[in-house]
């Protein structure tokens, strides 16, 4: 696999964790306010009666603009900083044993794959 040249001297453990980081941390970022409405909603309660999924879908959507137009867009950050102490260096190990097992299972295949190649019979024409 070839590497662009601004990476290529940095250690492969050191980029595994660097990209669980960033991939922890935007999926942090990304999921948020979704988890912020949805806790607003459980521990508050919600004036919307809203029912089945179509009701629900509503409610959250109600909810997530009174708290906007009530506290600002900050309001579905709320609990940032430690939900990414949380959640990003489980990231980075899962994303660091992932490409570690990826690189020895194919190190264990070229080498498999050497060894059939060596072992298999010459064919000779006559």
């Amino acid at each position: 696999m070839r590497q662009h040249k601004a990476v290529r001297h940095v250690q492969p453990a050191a980029f595994d964790l660097a990209v669980g980081a960033l991939a922890g941390t935007v999926a942090v970022l990304v999921s948020m306010p979704f988890d912020a409405i949805k806790t607003y909603m459980q521990t508050h309660g919600t004036a919307l009666g809203g029912t089945g999924s179509v009701g629900s879908t509503g409610a959250f959507l109600l909810t997530g603009k009174a708290l906007v137009r009530k506290n600002g867009p900050g309001a579905l950050f709320v609990g940032l900083c430690p939900r990414l102490a949380h959640q990003v260096p489980g990231a980075m190990v899962c994303w660091w044993v992932i490409e570690t097992c990826h690189r020895c299972l194919s190190v264990a295949a070229r080498d498999q794959q050497k060894s059939r190649s060596a072992s298999a019979p010459m064919h000779q024409e006559q």
